[in-house]
């Protein structure tokens, strides 16, 4: 099998037509051709005439092995190609400006980004950082998992989008709790059960899984303000959590129901529940986050029998999309499966995702979006 390379792009995506396409057509190419040989192909690109030319949405290469080593003997002008170091460390140095670090660096860091270290000749100015890594975000340990997050002060011009990774050991669960943002769940491992009431009243719950046995994993989407939790079964569970505002961390987004009864009277809390007040003296005093299960829940795929009879009835329209129910659009280079409001998944009406599957020496055609947000 083909190594696979998978991208989650949040925002708001079209896919149209796919064709094929041949370069016959352009003369500066033609040119190209009689001068380096037809096995040579500029930027893997099909055809220079894009304007009539509809999306084909991934790119494939062309080339065999034998051509693209043919290609390493032609040395390209130095214009607005990623900068090559030789195999060497890499050195701020390029077209004879810049120097040597007469210092130290951080080599690892600075090859995983050449742009930040020699700019290309067609550089304008500062970029500001659109990439974070999460090995660079603090990691909150907890009895029964970690989380770590990524926000408006890690990635600045993220303000509509944050992002952060759960893991849950076997049978601990994130506690009941609820946004005023949106939240947008993908699995990256293990297996776990859902479960949330909407503001209607009306209950969910469902087993998700990540990509078990070469299958593409579940997502869920919370809308705001639906209280949910979530727990981890035999296999513990890590989850890729995205959500609808990038400064996710500010007061008064994330709303924990340890937190509410523990600042609400003893006296109040068990008159609402029909309790006694001695019953209450577990309530934790500090937010837990996670904790864990002192009851062995059912196995994956019996999430029914955890269901409650509830007289509101089910949710309308289900939290969790399951990845590898959906068909594929193939495309030349790879495949994508888009997932919206609009055509599949009712309830995610504030992020749409895609999964895409790109294949060696393919691309993603160049693109943007006018008023989306990419995470």
């Amino acid at each position: 099998m083909l190594p696979r390379l998978s991208q989650l792009l949040l925002a708001a995506l079209a896919l149209s037509g796919v064709v094929s396409a041949t370069p016959s057509g352009d003369e500066e190419l033609r040119a190209f051709f009689a001068r380096e040989g037809a096995a040579v192909k500029p930027l893997n690109m099909g055809r220079r005439s894009a304007a009539t030319t509809p999306t084909r949405h991934l790119r494939p290469s062309f080339e065999d092995d034998e051509a693209m080593m043919r290609k390493r003997d032609i040395t390209p002008p130095d214009v607005g190609q990623v900068a090559d170091f030789g195999g060497q460390d890499p050195e701020p140095i390029r077209n004879g400006a810049g120097d040597t670090f007469l210092a130290t660096s951080n080599h690892e860091i600075d090859a995983q980004n050449p742009d930040n270290v020699a700019a290309p000749t067609t550089d304008a100015g500062t970029v500001p950082n659109l990439k974070w890594s999460m090995s660079l975000s603090h990691t909150r340990l907890l009895k029964g998992g970690w989380v770590r997050e990524q926000t408006i002060t890690d990635l600045p011009p993220s303000k509509d989008l944050a992002a952060a990774e759960l893991r849950l050991s076997p049978f601990a669960y994130r506690e009941l709790h609820w946004h005023r943002v949106a939240e947008w769940g993908y699995i990256l491992n293990g297996t776990g059960r859902i479960s949330a009431i909407d503001d209607s009243g009306r209950s969910y719950i469902s087993d998700v899984k990540g990509p078990l046995n070469g299958s593409d994993p579940d997502i869920y989407y919370f809308p705001p303000g639906v209280p949910h939790s979530i727990q981890a079964l035999d296999q513990g569970l890590e989850i890729l959590l995205i959500f609808s505002d990038g400064n996710f961390d500010a007061s008064g987004t994330t709303f924990m129901l340890s937190d509410w009864l523990a600042h609400t009277p003893l006296e109040i809390v068990a008159q609402n529940f029909g309790v006694n007040v001695s019953e209450l003296g577990g309530i934790p005093q500090k937010d837990p986050y996670i904790l864990k299960s002192t009851v062995q829940p059912p196995p994956f795929g019996h999430a029914s029998e955890q269901a409650v009879q509830d007289p509101q009835g089910n949710v309308p329209s289900p939290f969790v999309f399951h990845l590898d129910q959906q068909e594929k659009k193939s495309a030349p280079g790879g495949w994508v499966k888009i997932q919206d409001a609009a055509t599949n998944f009712p309830v995610s009406k504030m992020l749409a995702s895609a999964l895409v599957f790109v294949e060696p020496n393919g691309l993603r055609e160049l693109h943007w979006h006018i008023n989306d947000g990419e995470l």
